[in-house]
């Protein structure tokens, strides 16, 4: 029987006149760019594909030995390493090409063959490795956290979490953010076979992930939910997946998303942390320039995993036991963890007054989110100082007329607002000198990171300030200039930071690591 198998040509753009490709009898056949296939794109190699058929089984086996990377059915197929195909399967010579080829076996329809469906009819069919009629997708505060989980993930005791993007996945195009939702292939080729073994063990497989993408308008929910079921599909064991959309709670390194799992998404049972673990590659790593590898772009999920109090463990060591992965990583130079809220020391030098019984401005000096507004409402308004702040009366004329009323009513004043550098200090120190009354520096002893977590503390505790960007803080650093007694001040002292916090919950959530970098 003269026995064959068609890769059938899809007709698609760049590949609409090109043949389709017959491979008779059982032997090896190599396919690539060549006279046979008319295929003359340097994207597909001379030898790219070997396959092989098996025709009592009705299936191909495929090895890639190409350089660009081929598909079978969207996923990538790894060098050197067999795949099998059947009837109906598609294979894409090179990735997001148009060389797209339909497996098909002309003499085998008799035999009861049947097509495999497409990766969105896997989704939608009782297979058995994603049954999606029983898989939820959950929503929390209105799509801020998102929650994929598939049918047969339980609930239990001991978590095997991870990072997905550069741990379970990463770019085909070699990118570090992908082109696309389908530019994405297993970041290891023994990621499925860890996973099954660790939930053949007792864990259940859990996956956090940032996409502020969706936030910034880069990608959408949509799009990032067939991401996530795809990914569920290949990796072939049941999982859990936690997807933070923005700038919230929910993104790591803060742990909303741990938190959600352990009240909401555990089936009730509780998680023993002492036995789970979390991997990730935002490890805070610096550059090694032996071997070429490029530093981390932050220590977001070594801190996930510190706020949490999980073992920590890098893709490489988990996945590959690797024993040379640097045990120095970046640490943030502020430590939440040390601020203290009990009673020390408010100004230095120690025992100076805060306040004075004569007539004076204070000038505050300190970068945003440093306390200042909090500093003159509990220990200079109940004073009876008045606050002017320049953010409420929008110029700084308007700020020099507010010094003058207060003065004309005989009432101490203090300027709330950043002046960094002399020049911004300047006018006020004028004001002072004009109506010869003194003027005292407090410069807000906070520094560059503590302030841009208390910047993200306040976002997230519901407080009126808004939110400050990164660059403003930047700007504050570049302009700085310490405050000096020869400026024109009285006197130069420093407040120390000492916080006030609502309840238990809000010095929880401060003492953590709220930066990712």
């Amino acid at each position: 029987m003269n026995q064959k198998c068609i890769l059938r040509n899809l007709k698609i753009g760049e590949a609409r006149n090109l043949p389709d490709i017959i491979i008779a009898g059982s032997e090896k056949k190599t396919i690539g760019r060549s006279m046979e296939t008319m295929i003359e794109s340097s994207f597909v190699s001379r030898e790219h594909l070997v396959i092989k058929p098996k025709f009592d089984d009705s299936i191909v086996l495929i090895r890639f030995v190409g350089k660009s990377p081929a598909t079978l059915n969207g996923f990538v197929m790894n060098p050197d390493e067999a795949y099998e195909a059947v009837e109906g399967d598609m294979i894409n010579l090179v990735f997001n090409s148009d060389f797209q080829y339909e497996v098909t076996f002309p003499s085998s329809t008799s035999n009861g063959s049947t097509k495999r469906p497409s990766q969105e009819e896997l989704l939608k069919s009782n297979n058995k490795q994603v049954k999606s009629e029983k898989d939820s997708w959950d929503s929390i505060e209105n799509g801020k956290c998102i929650i994929f989980t598939s049918k047969l993930a339980d609930g239990r005791s001991k978590i095997a979490a991870y990072d997905m993007d550069n741990t379970i996945i990463k770019t085909i195009s070699g990118n570090v953010f992908p082109k696309n939702i389908d530019d994405w292939q297993l970041n290891y080729n023994n990621i499925t076979k860890k996973l099954k073994s660790l939930h053949d063990n007792g864990f259940k497989i859990v996956i956090f992930t940032n996409q502020r993408g969706i936030e910034t308008g880069q990608t959408t929910v949509d799009d990032m939910k067939r991401k996530l079921a795809l990914i569920q599909q290949r990796l072939e064991v049941p999982c859990q997946f936690f997807m933070a959309t923005g700038s919230t709670i929910f993104r790591k390194p803060r742990i909303g998303m741990w938190e959600a799992l352990e009240t909401s998404f555990n089936d009730g049972i509780k998680i023993d942390r002492s036995q789970s673990f979390y991997v990730g590659d935002a490890a805070g790593r610096p550059e090694v320039k032996i071997t070429k590898r490029k530093k981390d772009h932050s220590c977001a999920d070594r801190l996930f995993a510190i706020n949490i109090g999980l073992s920590f463990y890098t893709p490489e060591e988990h996945f590959l036991n690797a024993k040379d992965t640097p045990k120095h990583w970046n640490r943030p130079q502020f430590n939440p963890t040390l601020v203290t809220n009990e009673n020390g020391n408010l100004i230095e030098p120690a025992n100076t007054k805060h306040t004075s019984d004569e007539l004076e401005i204070i000038l505050l000096v300190g970068f945003p989110g440093s306390g200042k507004s909090f500093f003159c409402r509990e220990y200079l308004k109940k004073a009876g100082y008045e606050i002017i702040n320049r953010d409420t009366l929008n110029t700084a004329q308007k700020c020099i007329a507010a010094i003058e009323s207060s003065i004309k009513l005989k009432k101490s004043c203090v300027i709330d607002n950043t002046n960094p550098d002399p020049i911004s200090r300047k006018r006020f120190i004028d004001e002072a000198r004009k109506h010869g009354i003194p003027i005292r520096c407090f410069i807000l002893n906070v520094t560059y990171d503590q302030a841009k977590h208390n910047n993200i503390f306040r976002a997230l505790t519901g407080s009126d300030h808004q939110k400050i960007n990164e660059m403003v803080f930047n700007i504050y650093k570049k302009k700085y200039v310490e405050p000096n007694i020869k400026e024109g001040f009285a006197d130069i002292l420093k407040v120390n930071f000492i916080p006030k916090f609502k309840d238990i919950e809000q010095e929880k959530l401060y003492k953590m690591y709220l930066v990712e970098k």
